[in-house]
């Protein structure tokens, strides 16, 4: 019995502890973590991004994004007046072009315009 006995030791101390002590460990791990985040919740933690320079920063870079913004729209915008602009006497041409071809052909009496693409008699 006593042989039985001392083996069951033998086996406790040689698995046994180790296991213990790796759960009670891990438990142990878990439990100051838990300690932890309950006192970062309970103290008030100053916030960075409200301190009042860094604000000020954040409000002077939004100043110059919209700077930016504004000269590529204005830029744009210009951009498209040309386009429009080309746009508008090229189709001034054609419709002079077309009148002109038109009278040459028709007869004297009847006049014809081409306005935004359609044709209109007068």
């Amino acid at each position: 019995m006593d042989d039985n006995l001392t083996a069951v030791a033998i086996v406790f101390v040689v698995i046994g502890v180790p296991v213990l002590s790796v759960f009670a460990g891990n438990a142990y791990k878990s439990w100051l973590m838990h300690q932890e985040r309950k006192l970062q919740f309970k103290t008030p933690q100053k916030d960075k991004a409200l301190d009042e320079p860094t604000v000020v920063q954040l409000r002077n870079e939004i100043m110059q994004v919209r700077q930016v913004a504004n000269e590529y729209d204005l830029s744009i915008q210009h951009t498209l007046d040309q386009i429009q602009r080309r746009l508008d006497f090229l189709e001034s041409e054609r419709r002079t072009k077309v009148t002109y071809a038109r009278s040459s052909t028709d007869s004297p009496t009847v006049e014809q315009s081409i306005t935004a693409g359609r044709e209109v008699e007068k």
